[in-house]
């Protein structure tokens, strides 16, 4: 099934609302599993699709959060929380950053052996 998306213009801010896919439960099931990463979505503080799959608890939104969180903002332990968060749903670009970022600060291998290759 191919995702297709609506770009609907807010009256308010005049900026895209939150994008939908066609033909999927309207329950917020799409956006809890919507992969970032295969789609092009827009960074910006006013990112509502952004708000709405972390709302619904997206592993790729996790990760994307704790990375923005640990690695930009410097807010280590919220950053930490959350990349745990989208290793222990399965998120695995997740597993690997969080495995090496426990590895290099921490001498930590407790995350290795979820490896898969």
């Amino acid at each position: 099934m191919a995702a297709v998306v609506e770009d609907l213009t807010s009256s308010e801010h005049n900026e895209p609302e939150v994008p939908h896919q066609l033909g999927s439960c309207p329950d917020g099931g799409v956006y809890a599993s919507f992969d970032l990463f295969n789609y092009p979505w827009y960074l910006g503080t006013r990112n509502l699709l952004l708000r709405r799959c972390y709302e619904e608890g997206n592993p790729s939104t996790f990760y994307v959060k704790g990375v923005e969180y640990f690695y930009w903002l410097d807010r280590l332990d919220e950053g930490l929380r959350l990349l745990k968060r989208a290793v222990d749903a399965g998120y695995e670009r997740a597993l690997y950053t969080y495995a090496m970022t426990r590895k290099i600060l921490w001498e930590d291998e407790e995350y290795f052996s979820r490896f898969t290759r």
